[in-house]
């Protein structure tokens, strides 16, 4: 059995790693819409750098469409903004802003804004797993598909992003609690 300590080290790696990949589909996302719009990236990150998830795919999206971009694009960013619209980010905020405690041996959450605010909810590491692995999963879904779709400086300017992740069950393995 893990120590709370332990646990508590791992939740944060877990969290750590949420965030991580998040960024990096946030990344793919501005960086297939910057070459939608032929953008250098000064003036790419102008257009998307202040825009949340959601609509930055949206734009992403409808410019994809409008500019006939093709289904290989298309379809995974739609995919994405369902995986997204069907809970995803909710439970990606509640793991990257909720405010942890423990009580009677439990890790609880507290979240104060968004659709889970309320009293105290319990968040195991089993449900951080499997957003983390939601997320790799559409990291790399969405980067592979812009790595076939993108030009050769985009390839080249995205690999880093689009690089296959280690897998949660990789993790476990020597994880506490496992």
């Amino acid at each position: 059995m893990a120590t709370l300590s332990e646990d508590r080290s791992y939740r944060a790696q877990l969290i750590g790693d949420i965030c991580m990949s998040w960024s990096a589909i946030e990344s793919i996302v501005a960086l297939i819409t910057w070459q939608l719009l032929s953008m250098d990236e000064g003036t790419g990150r102008i257009v998307t750098g202040g825009l949340d998830m959601l609509p930055r795919i949206s734009m992403a999206i409808a410019l994809a469409r409008h500019l006939k971009a093709g289904r290989e694009i298309i379809t995974p960013l739609e995919a994405l903004r369902k995986t997204i619209q069907d809970g995803l980010d909710q439970r990606r905020n509640q793991a990257v802003h909720g405010i942890n405690q423990v009580r009677d041996g439990k890790w609880l959450v507290e979240m104060h804004r968004g659709t889970k605010r309320g009293p105290p909810q319990e968040l195991p590491v089993s449900d951080l797993r499997a957003t983390l692995a939601e997320l790799h999963t559409a990291q790399n879904t969405l980067g592979e598909s812009m790595l076939a779709w993108a030009p050769g400086w985009l390839r080249a300017r995205a690999a880093h992003m689009a690089a296959k992740t280690r897998t949660v069950a990789e993790d476990t393995a020597s994880s506490p609690g496992s």
